[in-house]
């Protein structure tokens, strides 16, 4: 469905910012869910499906932490111009914060050996790309706001973990895989072997990947915050 008029502007004021600090040329893709059930969906270049319990609001994707799940249709090898293993970059805003237990996965892809995930629980928080190796070992306590924009990238070494466009902390990561073809970007309910009983029950407003060379991550947290504002939202 066509956007409303209110929603077009902000989308079109969002574009201007995101050009102007250079981050659009830098995004391979970016998913507004807080544009409902449909147009939530549709990317700057790839469409995806959702999946299982997945309620849409103007706050965005809330995953019901027990089935729901969005395949955003982006395959990390073939789709993933400015993504790359040595140069990544993925993030979401989070509207509302899981509140289950245990490790919990906020978004990533999963195969065992090749993914890209953020990890949080209310106290820990890990983020780690293309290894299968979860180390919570000596992370510090992160508390998983809600109202925050999480982005993990690398430059094929270590991760970081950016919090509101600041590096908040680095994590451990084993090793740095080749990007493999056929692996889609997930978000939302999925394990290691593709069955549907690890979750996020958290919200999500906006979703994105692309490079981290040359992104400005500051920028991105204030035109994202602006975009949910001038859609309506409360932060």
């Amino acid at each position: 469905t066509a956007p409303t008029t209110l929603e077009q502007n902000a989308i079109h004021t969002f574009v201007i910012a995101d050009k102007a600090s250079g981050n659009w040329a830098l995004r391979d893709d970016i998913w507004i869910r807080s544009l409902g059930s449909v147009n939530g969906l549709i990317g700057k270049n790839k469409t995806g499906v959702a999946s299982g319990g997945v309620t849409w609001s103007l706050d965005g994707a809330l995953y019901d932490g027990t089935t729901g799940y969005i395949d955003d249709n982006f395959d990390l090898g073939i789709d993933g111009v400015n993504y790359t293993a040595s140069n990544a970059n993925v993030g979401y805003f989070v509207k509302t914060k899981p509140t289950s237990g245990g490790l919990t996965p906020i978004g990533g892809v999963y195969d065992g050996a090749n993914q890209m995930i953020f990890y949080g629980n209310g106290t820990f928080m890990n983020a780690f790309i293309n290894d299968d190796t979860i180390d919570t070992t000596g992370l510090p306590v992160l508390g998983l706001e809600s109202n925050k924009v999480y982005g993990c990238v690398t430059d094929g070494t270590t991760p970081d973990l950016l919090i509101d466009g600041v590096i908040s902390t680095r994590n451990r990561v084993d090793n740095v895989n080749a990007v493999p073809t056929g692996q889609n970007l997930y978000e939302g309910a999925r394990n290691l072997n593709g069955a549907v009983d690890i979750y996020a029950d958290s919200e999500i407003s906006v979703s994105y990947i692309g490079a981290e060379s040359g992104f400005d991550h500051v920028a991105n947290n204030t035109d994202i915050r602006q975009l949910l504002l001038d859609l309506g939202l409360t932060l």
